[in-house]
C-alpha cells in the first residue's frame, strides 16, 4: 500500500503541468471550482449533522431497533462519512488546485480517491439493499420477519463494507492508469466531471431528509433527541457563563 501511495503521489505530480498550462487558464473551469468549493463547503455541515442525527436516533431508541432501520443506520453512517471525510477532502482539493498549491493538492486528491470510492460504494450498495428490503416487504410481507432478520442484516452490512474497502484499494491500484489517461482530457470534460462528482454527494444530503419525512417514528424520536441535546448544551453554556460572571 505504501508503494501504491508513493506512485499515486508521483503520478499526481505528473499531472500538475497539465493543470498549470491548460486547465487553470480556462475561466469556466476556474469559476466552476469556486462555485463547487462554496456549495460543498456549506453542504458538508448539513450532510454531517443530518446523518449523525439519524445514527444517534436509531442507536438510542429501542423501538427503532428493527432490521430495516439497521439498514438505514448503515446508510446514514456511510453518508455521515461523506460529510466528514469526502466533501472536506474534495473542498481541499479544489482550494489547493485554485491556488496552485500542488503538493497539498496531491495529498487531498489521494485521500479523496481512497476514501471516496470506498464510502460512496458502501452508500450505494446499502441503498440498493434498502430497495431490496422494501421489495421483500411488499411482495413477501407474511414471511418478511423470517427472511429479513437482524443477524442477516448485520452480515450484509459487513459484506458491503468489505466490498467498499475493496473498491477503495482497486481505485488506488488503477489511479496511475486513469490519471495518465486524464492528462489527455480537456477543461470542458473536467468541468463536467467535477460537477457530476458533486451531484453524487446530493444523495447523502437527500437520504436523511427523506427518511425523516417518510418515517414518523424516526422523525418524532429525532426531534426529541435534538431537543434534549440542545437543552443540555444550553444548560452547559449557561453554567459556564454564570461561572465567568460570578467567579468563586
Amino acid at each position: 500500500m505504501g508503494n501504491t501511495t508513493a506512485k499515486s503521489m508521483l503520478n499526481c505530480g505528473m499531472a500538475i503541468e497539465e493543470l498549470k498550462s491548460r486547465v487553470l487558464r480556462n475561466q469556466l473551469y476556474a469559476n466552476t471550482l469556486s462555485a463547487l468549493l462554496l456549495i460543498n463547503g456549506i453542504l458538508l455541515f448539513i450532510v454531517t449533522f443530518n446523518n449523525l442525527l439519524i445514527v444517534f436516533t436509531i442507536a438510542r431508541t429501542a423501538s427503532l431497533h428493527r432490521a430495516s432501520n439497521f439498514l438505514i443506520l448503515g446508510q446514514s453512517i456511510a453518508d455521515a462519512f461523506v460529510g466528514m471525510i469526502i466533501q472536506p477532502s474534495f473542498c481541499a482539493m479544489q482550494f489547493y488546485e485554485m491556488n496552485e498549491v500542488f503538493p497539498e493538492y496531491c495529498q487531498a486528491r489521494f485521500v479523496y480517491n481512497a476514501f471516496g470510492w470506498c464510502i460512496c460504494a458502501v452508500s450505494f450498495l446499502t441503498l440498493t439493499a434498502l430497495i431490496a428490503d422494501r421489495f421483500i416487504a411488499l411482495n413477501y410481507h407474511l414471511r418478511y420477519q423470517q427472511i429479513v432478520t437482524n443477524t442477516r442484516v448485520g452480515r450484509l452490512l459487513l459484506f458491503i463494507w468489505c466490498c467498499g474497502v475493496l473498491c477503495g484499494i482497486l481505485r488506488l491500484l488503477t489511479l496511475i492508469v486513469i490519471t495518465a489517461f486524464g492528462r489527455k482530457t480537456f477543461p470542458n470534460y473536467r468541468v463536467a466531471f467535477r460537477v457530476s462528482e458533486s451531484c453524487v454527494f446530493l444523495s447523502s444530503l437527500l437520504n436523511p431528509i427523506i427518511y425523516f419525512w417518510r418515517i414518523e417514528q424516526l422523525r418524532s424520536a429525532g426531534v426529541r433527541i435534538f431537543r434534549t441535546v440542545s437543552w443540555r448544551l444550553y444548560s452547559i453554556m449557561g453554567n459556564a457563563n454564570s461561572r465567568q460572571v460570578h467567579p468563586s
